[in-house]
């Protein structure tokens, strides 16, 4: 899910530009962005998004520190799932190029006041769901009407030079 920033090259076949040849923008501009054109149409509130989650996150330490008390129970109730220290999730928010993790999706759902439902979509074991597929409350959410949709994906195609790698 690690990529680097944008590089886009266009053709024109029958009036439509084709995208075909790219690098993957870092996961966690992905989510971002996913959000933005969920809730806006849009990926331009992406940039502002991301900014809120970084205060949110901030300001409310205990919520998201997994050595914390008052950390979020959905995810301390979950084995399977590994999370990054608070610091190292911190600096993964606010850096470009970075990994994103559970935590960035639950920052996303509080500071948006919607619930988003994750989807991993490679089954691990047969009737068994992946860590990543998760319906994720954030703070103060209380109920769960029609929540965002992310789905979590990793695709690499070798054959084009560079190759294509692709995430959510």
């Amino acid at each position: 899910m690690i990529g680097n920033p944008v590089a886009r090259h266009c053709d024109t076949v029958g009036g439509n530009r084709i995208l075909y040849r790219f690098r993957s923008i870092d996961s966690i501009t992905m989510l971002f962005r996913s959000v933005s054109f969920s809730l806006f149409r849009s990926e331009n509130w992406q940039v502002q998004l991301r900014l809120l989650c970084v205060i949110e996150v901030l300001k409310l330490r205990s919520f998201y520190d997994t050595d914390h008390a008052d950390f979020y129970p959905q995810f301390k109730a979950d084995m399977w799932l590994q999370l990054p220290s608070f610091v190292q999730f911190v600096c993964s928010l606010v850096q470009l190029n970075s990994y994103c993790d559970m935590l960035a999706v639950l920052a996303a759902s509080s500071v948006t006041n919607k619930a988003i439902q994750t989807l991993w979509p490679i089954p691990v074991e047969p009737g068994q769901l992946f860590p990543f597929t998760k319906l994720v409350l954030g703070r103060e959410i209380a109920m769960c009407r029609h929540p965002l949709q992310i789905m979590w994906t990793v695709s690499t195609y070798y054959n084009a030079m560079p190759p294509i790698t692709l995430c959510h």
